[in-house]
């Protein structure tokens, strides 16, 4: 038969004994221990964007948290439900930065509510896009992102009318960017609104292409030497023509070093012939040479005759003369 007393007796003395070896340990030892938490989630209820949320210890500064939040939810490891922290989530989008300087994460987790945060107010952003006739473009996409928020972006359209009007949130920066076609320059703007702003109208711009035209060596010039053509247009006559001088005649003329061999021996050649300079869409280089054509005159003759130079004098013998053009023999 068991005694229960004496069991009784010797449970108790077991507990008294575990009680007084946990006693001699390090003060810090036991409460480590216990209250480390292997993962800890802050969120905020209703908020899908980002955030940096920063734990830093009431006691030790150094001992310091920090966690980017995704879709309103940061994950953290180690923290001690013992300790007491200074929390603070800021970078927050539509919102002032949140702080709670006696945070003490003793559940397993924190949720906020869009209540426990203080909303930022809201101004409206306006204005009017139209071509480069002033005529109104509608059903023009664009979108605006606030800046340092990779992960949000909003888009819109302008009406019948080519207005667009969207909500911002006051004092945040924005990048705005309209999505137009090809032949037209970016449309970009940054806005940090304070207040309600109307852009009024804004003109879209034609990309312009540059065609630059170099003469090397002498002989002749080129006109329109650095000529800007609207996108999609043709590069008009008289624009850039390649002249010789007197006695000289076009040599080599190269768009973007191809040769365009209907101007060589040409005295004058209009680029608007050239098909590559039609349609422009790109940068466009010229270049043209020039020369003064050399001629060969042979001296033939037998004895029925003479031959005189302008001298009057007789050529005894049969030869050749080289004369470049304009010269006279």
């Amino acid at each position: 038969m068991v005694n229960k007393k004496s069991v009784s007796k010797k449970f108790i003395a077991i507990l008294l004994a575990v009680v007084l070896v946990i006693a001699t340990l390090p003060v810090g030892f036991a409460s480590v221990f216990a209250a480390i938490k292997n993962e800890y989630v802050i969120s905020v209820k209703d908020y899908d964007y980002s955030g940096i949320v920063t734990l830093t210890d009431k006691n030790n500064a150094d001992n310091k948290f920090e966690q980017e939040m995704t879709k309103g939810t940061a994950k953290f490891d180690n923290l001690n439900d013992e300790t007491t922290y200074d929390l603070k989530i800021t970078n927050l989008y539509g919102f002032n930065d949140y702080s709670n300087d006696n945070f003490v994460p003793s559940d397993n987790s924190f949720e906020l509510s869009n209540s426990d945060l203080t909303a930022i107010d809201t101004v409206n952003v306006s204005g009017r896009i139209v071509d480069e006739n002033s005529t109104a473009v509608d059903n023009l996409e664009f979108t605006y992102s606030p800046v340092g928020f990779t992960d949000i972006s909003f888009s819109g359209t302008t009406d019948d009318n080519g207005k667009y009007s969207f909500d911002v949130y006051k004092d945040v920066e924005y990048n705005v960017e309209f999505n137009v076609d090809k032949q037209y320059n970016e449309v970009k703007k940054t806005v940090n609104a304070s207040q309600d702003e109307n852009f009024g109208d804004e003109k879209l711009s034609l990309k312009q292409f540059a065609i630059t035209a170099t003469v090397n060596g002498n002989g002749g010039k080129i006109t329109g030497d650095s000529t800007m053509i609207d996108y999609g247009k043709n590069l008009q006559e008289g624009t850039i023509v390649a002249t010789a001088d007197k006695n000289y005649v076009i040599d080599t003329l190269t768009v973007d070093g191809e040769k365009i061999e209907g101007a060589k021996g040409e005295e004058r050649y209009d680029l608007a012939e050239v098909d590559a300079l039609k349609n422009v869409k790109d940068n466009h280089s010229v270049s043209v040479s020039f020369y003064r054509p050399t001629y060969e005159i042979t001296i033939n003759y037998n004895k029925n005759g003479t031959v005189k130079d302008n001298s009057d004098n007789p050529v005894s013998n049969g030869g050749t003369v080289i004369l470049q053009q304009g010269d006279e023999a």
